[in-house]
């Protein structure tokens, strides 16, 4: 696995760790909390240090887009009247579909 999180091409991994994201802002402002996301079976894990982690189920999210930035991509993800958007740095924007592309279509975990 890179220092970025992406898993090695080829190996059939269903959950994917983006690490130092933050969320897009308005205006040219640099900084904000860096935090972790997983994009799993069950949904877009928000990984915060401290804090519990939070799941966004796939089937709350209607959309998602890809803008590409330099250094990195701008993940838009849409559902149930919001916007959540984020920024990944070290991808590109065809890794980053093909990861959620990946994620929303393995199956969930198996029930109890």
């Amino acid at each position: 696995m890179s220092e970025n999180g992406s898993p090695p091409a080829g190996s059939g991994v269903a959950q994917v760790t983006l690490k130092g994201v933050t969320l897009a802002t308005k205006g040219r402002r640099r900084g904000g909390e860096v935090f972790t996301v997983v994009l799993a079976s069950s949904g877009v894990e928000i990984r915060r240090l401290g804090e519990p982690v939070r799941t966004m189920p796939w089937e709350r999210i209607t959309e998602w887009e890809i803008e590409r930035r330099r250094g990195g991509v701008r993940l838009f993800l849409r559902g149930g009247g919001s916007v959540t958007r984020i920024v990944i740095p070290g991808w590109n924007a065809e890794d980053l579909q093909a990861a959620l592309l990946a994620a929303t279509s393995s199956p969930g975990p198996a029930p109890e």
